[in-house]
């Protein structure tokens, strides 16, 4: 995760704003300082995005977070997701593609059942 934004247009709550004198604003943007240590103190970028979303964001009334990422390939990717229910706001998904290799002992033939070191090495990039 590279940087998180709390958002509102709910702006009735927001200090200092007068529905008077300030007609022209629409939305509240407020950037949140997100840093490696913060990230692994926390449990990793989803328990940290959930905890501000459940403690900052509701706490403001803020109506989404917006979050910012790179992938494996280095491509930057943006995602909305709600304070309410912390779903993703729109129609795209993101899904984290990993190739995983070093296999010891692995059988390319189908099988019902997962191989259990694939399931180790899947649950390495959680």
């Amino acid at each position: 995760m590279k940087s998180l934004t709390l958002i509102t247009s709910n702006i009735d709550s927001v200090v200092g704003y007068d529905a008077q004198n300030h007609k022209s604003i629409k939305e509240v943007q407020l950037p949140i300082k997100i840093d490696k240590v913060e990230i692994l103190k926390a449990g990793g970028n989803f328990k940290l995005m959930d905890r501000i979303r459940n403690n900052d964001a509701k706490a403001m009334n803020m109506e989404s977070i917006k979050i910012s990422f790179k992938d494996d390939g280095d491509i930057s990717h943006t995602a909305e997701i709600d304070t309410n229910t912390g779903k993703l706001i729109g129609s795209e998904n993101y899904v984290k593609k990993i190739k995983i290799t070093d296999f010891k002992d692995f059988s390319a033939t189908s099988v019902d059942q997962i191989y259990k070191p694939i399931i180790t090495k899947m649950l390495e990039h959680i």
